[in-house]
């Protein structure tokens, strides 16, 4: 098994057993490190891969606010719909964007554009359950869960250190 280590000063990440070695962390076998800068390059999955669940988290999250604004009388308000689309397109968007970048400066900033388009969602999934274009249970639901999008993502903003 290989060993991790997590005393690299210079990244500025969080430091734990768990984190992935782009975060922080290095682990210190020559193969599975390079199959990490190679993920890392291709940005597919910017959390720890004991995590990748949180990307699950924001895809399934997106994808029912899609489901959710083509179906019923939301799918009529073309406005809020593609408004609700966009935003929560937008928050696995600038995860994965600002983890592309080259530093962990440029890295926050984009943790906070995401944070915002959660808040932004949030807001009009409630506005759509005050309209009633939807049922209530199931918005209740969705702003549960991007309300725990959005403590993950300040979590993970306030993990790195500039």
């Amino acid at each position: 098994m290989a060993e991790i280590s997590t005393d690299n000063k210079e990244d500025g990440f969080a430091k734990s057993p768990s984190t992935h070695p782009a975060w922080g962390a290095q682990i210190n076998d020559p193969h599975r490190k390079s199959l990490i800068c190679k993920e890392r390059e291709n940005h597919a999955f910017p959390f720890p891969w004991s995590e990748k669940s949180r990307i699950g988290l924001f895809a399934t999250l997106s994808k029912k606010i899609f489901l959710l604004s083509t179906t019923g009388r939301l799918s009529h308000n073309y406005t809020l719909r593609n408004q609700i689309q966009r935003a929560s397109l937008s928050v696995i968007s600038n995860i994965t964007e600002g983890f592309g970048r080259h530093g962990k400066q440029d890295f926050r900033y984009f943790l906070s554009i995401a944070n915002g388009s959660a808040n932004e969602v949030r807001a009009q999934l409630h506005l759509i359950k005050e309209l009633a274009y939807v049922a209530p249970s199931e918005v209740d639901e969705l702003i549960d869960l991007f309300n725990e999008v959005s403590r993950m993502i300040k979590g993970l903003r306030n993990s790195i250190r500039t």
